[in-house]
């Protein structure tokens, strides 16, 4: 309990007192009253029913008198016990007081210097110095600020702190987000670089593959246009040979020439073989188809 705490209970105390007196004062003026009520009714004799009902109020004032003084008694006693204990702690918060007052400054002083650290303007933290200049930062703090500043002057310092760390902190928020975004976007880039490098597989695959298609189709090409050029020239040769332009070849060349020519009649006779062979099987074709239609006709 503080000093201000106790001198408070011990004032509200004293004031508790003064009511108590008070309505003892109260009470007695009554007991007071009622008694001369009493006595004056008993000297001009009024009935008995007055008398009783006199009689009855004067016995609970006096039973109500009888607990007022037994329970403020107790108030009393209760009271003192709780002074004491009042006045001991009141010791105790004086013989506090000086080691309070030091430890008020010392907190002003770490405030200031947390204070120093934020800004920049001293890098030093004081708990980290020797004893002796701590205590010499005390001193000289509780000689130039007068205690009726120290609250003033710490909730300053303590808005001061508290900007300065709503400050960093949104620094580091937006530090954090950018931090956040960047690595977003790394991740970005390495999903479409690990992309690109599969489809450039890809389509190096596909272009050995089309390229293959190519080579091929190109030795086919190359290979169509010389066997055209060969069937152009055996159709001009053979032009000439119509034509009768062509010069007589040398007699193994007749001979060779003969020799063809007899395989070509040959060829020409299985080819008359074959044509009247085929002649036939469409004779007999459309003899079955004209039988097959009159087999119909009869029909019908």
């Amino acid at each position: 309990m503080t000093a201000s705490s106790a001198s408070s209970d011990f004032l509200a105390l004293q004031e508790q007192l003064k009511v108590r007196n008070e309505q003892f004062k109260v009470l007695q003026e009554k007991f007071l009253e009622q008694r001369k009520e009493l006595f004056e009714a008993k000297s001009g004799g009024s009935n008995n029913d007055f008398m009783n009902s006199l009689r009855d109020k004067l016995e609970n004032a006096l039973e109500k008198n009888a607990q007022i003084e037994n329970a403020f008694a107790e108030y009393q006693k209760k009271k003192e016990c709780e002074v004491n204990e009042i006045s001991i702690k009141l010791k105790d918060s004086q013989d506090e007081k000086s080691q309070k007052k030091e430890d008020s400054y010392w907190n002003l002083v770490q405030i200031e210097n947390l204070l120093d650290i934020m800004t920049g303007i001293d890098r030093t933290d004081i708990c980290e110095m020797p004893k002796e200049k701590i205590d010499m930062r005390i001193q000289q703090t509780m000689e130039s600020v007068e205690e009726f500043r120290l609250k003033d002057l710490m909730t300053g310092y303590f808005t001061e702190v508290k900007l300065i760390e709503k400050m960093r902190n949104l620094e580091v928020e937006e530090l954090t987000k950018k931090l956040e975004s960047s690595q977003k976007l790394v991740e970005e880039y390495k999903k479409k670089a690990e992309e690109s490098v599969e489809s450039l597989r890809f389509e190096s695959l596909m272009t050995s593959k089309i390229q293959e298609k190519i080579n091929n189709i190109t030795e086919s090409l190359e290979y169509h246009k010389n066997l055209v050029t060969e069937l152009n020239a055996e159709k001009e040769k053979g032009k000439k040979i119509e034509e009768g332009l062509e010069d007589d070849e040398d007699d193994f060349d007749d001979e060779e020439e003969d020799f063809d020519d007899e395989e070509d009649i040959d060829d020409e006779e299985e080819d008359e073989q074959e044509d009247s062979s085929d002649d036939d099987e469409e004779i007999s074709d459309e003899e079955e188809s004209d039988y097959e239609e009159d087999e119909e006709d009869n029909d019908n």
